[in-house]
């Protein structure tokens, strides 16, 4: 029973590697983005922790412009806190770790802030210097 469950798992995440994106997770597609940007990841992970550290210190500033009806901006900055604070203790194994990359960063509702400075991080005035990189990004989180 363990040889066919072993092989049902091995099936199961080869074919999940070769899905297309739109049926991948978030954590899925953050392993992706370690896995063929390893080079990007230290500098992505320096812009995350300057653009979360710089909401938190002007939160009155964004909390009276906040519109968005899907969630408070408690919410909004308590996930901005909790990536701050994981950027904090250990940037260094997030950025050289798929693993800890993946679930430190797209695991939960953590995901939403950091596909949010991605697409930032690329969109920069169009100007991000690795195209595939960039392009990469708007496909995965259909920014286009």
């Amino acid at each position: 029973m363990a040889a066919r469950f072993f092989n049902i798992q091995i099936f199961l995440n080869t074919n999940i590697m070769g899905t297309k994106l739109n049926y991948q997770t978030n954590e899925e597609k953050g392993k992706i983005l370690h896995k063929e940007f390893y080079s990007e990841m230290p500098a992505f992970i320096n812009y995350l922790s300057n653009f979360s550290t710089y909401i938190l210190e002007n939160q009155s500033k964004f909390a009276t412009t906040w519109n968005n009806g899907l969630f408070t901006f408690d919410l909004w900055l308590s996930i901005i806190t909790d990536i701050a604070d994981r950027l904090k203790e250990n940037p260094d194994k997030i950025a050289a770790s798929r693993a800890k990359f993946s679930w430190e960063l797209f695991g939960d509702l953590r995901a939403l802030f950091t596909i949010h400075c991605l697409v930032l991080y690329v969109n920069d005035k169009d100007q991000h210097p690795d195209e595939k990189f960039r392009e990469k990004v708007k496909t995965m989180f259909k920014t286009e």
